[in-house]
């Protein structure tokens, strides 16, 4: 009897075994689907395994389709398009700072004097070390006073030096991008034979998507991947984002769609840098980036924000 249970059993479960969903059979029947490799058809069957079994069901297949309908771009053409991007960043850098110099009445050169000395630390400040949550190099932040708050962040680039030293010229730009009132970000850029961990290492690659640790675009793109550095995750839909964005690699894509199925784009995401890079930092950005919570965007909406309520 135990024997003719068993094998019912394993009956019924090759039986069940053949029942795929159509969704599941239009993707691996897709053209593209038999060109990926181990791990990216890996990524798929885990992606189609969860959405199977979401609300979000069709919107999930009509997306992965969506992502294996598109081809990635030959890395020439990505480059091409990066390189284009960070020129025309310095060259809005150049003409910003020209305009600021003009207005405040002074030579550039004494504008540019000024901004270094700014940059230096500032004496009667208690500098301490900060490693964010997953393991970072550490940066530092000035005394612990929300409404006063100060980074020192050092960054090493490593790649070809002619795109180095143009990503050099947004040094300036990235930090008044990053600015807000009460919240200050002093980048620096290190040199490569210095070994330290309190630096950040990040390539120089334009032919790969802008990502944390590859800074290949314009200064307010990099100001957002800054603050990644600093622990702040992306707020925005990283499917609706990547899903057919040519410039990334699809193995890349695939990660972004996986990640995203677990997460939720907070509702102010929208009025913020972690979504929009164009945008500033919002208030609860600058908390987190240096450890502080609940207590310090309070105060910092209270002080800064209060007229607006």
């Amino acid at each position: 009897m135990k024997e003719f249970l068993l094998a019912l059993f394993i009956l019924l479960g090759m039986s069940c075994a053949t029942i795929i969903p159509p969704e599941v059979k239009a993707i691996r029947a897709h053209a593209q689907y038999e060109k990926l490799r181990e791990k990216e058809k890996d990524l798929v069957e885990e992606i189609m395994g969860k959405a199977l079994n979401s609300k979000l069901r069709d919107y999930y297949f009509s997306k992965l389709s969506l992502l294996l309908d598109t081809p990635t771009n030959h890395p020439k053409v990505t480059e091409e398009k990066q390189v284009e991007e960070i020129n025309r960043s310095v060259e809005e850098s150049k003409r910003e700072r020209r305009e600021i110099a003009r207005e405040a009445r002074k030579d550039l050169e004494e504008y540019l004097t000024q901004e270094e000395f700014y940059e230096t630390m500032i004496p009667d400040r208690k500098w301490q070390g900060y490693r964010p949550e997953w393991g970072e190099p550490y940066f530092y932040i000035a005394d612990s006073d929300p409404l006063d708050i100060l980074v020192h962040i050092r960054v090493r680039l490593n790649g070809p030096l002619h795109v180095i030293e143009k990503i050099l010229l947004l040094e300036d730009a990235i930090e008044k991008h990053l600015y807000v009132e009460g919240f200050s970000v002093n980048l620096v850029f290190v040199g490569h034979s210095e070994d330290s961990n309190d630096i950040f290492d990040v390539n120089v690659n334009p032919a790969l998507w802008p990502t944390s640790h590859n800074w290949s675009g314009g200064y307010k793109a990099l100001a957002h991947e800054l603050m990644h550095l600093m622990g702040l995750p992306d707020e925005y839909n990283r499917i609706e984002a990547h899903a057919n964005n040519k410039n990334m690699s699809t193995l890349q894509r695939l990660y972004q769609f996986r990640a995203q199925m677990d997460e939720e784009v907070p509702l102010d995401a929208k009025d913020g840098i972690m979504c929009y890079y164009w945008l500033k930092p919002l208030e609860r950005h600058v908390c987190a980036a240096v450890g502080l919570g609940e207590d310090c965007v309070k105060a910092r909406m209270k002080a800064f924000h209060s007229e607006k309520e």
